[in-house]
């Protein structure tokens, strides 16, 4: 890696950790996902069909779905429904107020 590319980059590792900074303050933590059924934000919650719908409780589910269908659709983890709980930065998509984490701030800082 030349002179010139390896400053840019630093530059904007610098700069990304200021705007991540500034963001966080401004908006709340960061959270991966926001419910379908009451629009909190969280980050350990139910995806149904990989992804379609989002919630982050069993009492918001369950204004969509019962039990029963919960099970039938995870189908003893061989399903697209699911628990779970995200722990990556990089599946975060929201600040605490519900304003989306723009994407290009979430690529990989090395590039």
């Amino acid at each position: 890696m030349n002179e010139i590319n390896k400053d840019l980059i630093d530059f904007k590792n610098k700069y990304l950790k200021k705007w991540n900074d500034f963001m966080i303050k401004r908006h709340g933590k960061k959270f991966a996902r926001r419910c379908d059924e009451c629009t909190n934000c969280f980050n350990q919650g139910y995806v149904i069909d990989n992804g379609i719908e989002y919630y982050c409780s069993k009492k918001c589910l369950n204004k969509h779905y019962s039990d029963k269908d919960f099970n039938k659709m995870y189908d003893e983890g061989k399903g697209d429904s699911y628990y779970t709980e995200w722990e990556c930065e990089e599946d975060f998509q929201y600040y605490e107020d519900g304003t989306e984490i723009m994407e290009e701030w979430n690529e990989n800082k090395n590039h």
